[in-house]
């Protein structure tokens, strides 16, 4: 788990903090990660934007987070009065990679002098 605080100042003078918090996607946070992010989301609930990006369904949240009754918690501040953006598609990274392989791929083989 990597939780960042970072203060700073907008090019309009305005205060602005932003908190990064990333985890494994296949791991569970622990207590106190998971408590944590929940609170961060509690004290901006509707005082301050939220920007959530991540790859794993909200049905999944509790695999991560480990308790369900704080993932509802959390998930109930997050999605009141919210804009959802959900992409669909594949990744356009795992794109570039096929296609850089597919780069490769087409190479032509040099070999060494003898």
């Amino acid at each position: 788990m990597f939780l960042g605080v970072h203060s700073g100042e907008t090019d309009h003078g305005i205060a602005q903090q932003a908190v990064s918090f990333r985890a494994p996607v296949a791991e569970r946070v622990d207590k106190a990660g998971a408590e944590l992010l929940f609170d961060v989301i509690a004290t901006a609930y509707e005082r301050n934007s939220l920007i959530v990006t991540t790859n794993l369904p909200f049905e999944n949240w509790t695999e991560v987070l480990g308790s369900e009754r704080l993932t509802g918690a959390a998930l109930d501040r997050l999605t009141h009065r919210c804009h959802i953006l959900e992409t669909k598609g594949e990744s356009y990274r795992l794109q570039d990679a096929k296609h850089g392989d597919a780069r490769m791929a087409e190479r032509p083989t040099t070999s060494a002098p003898h």
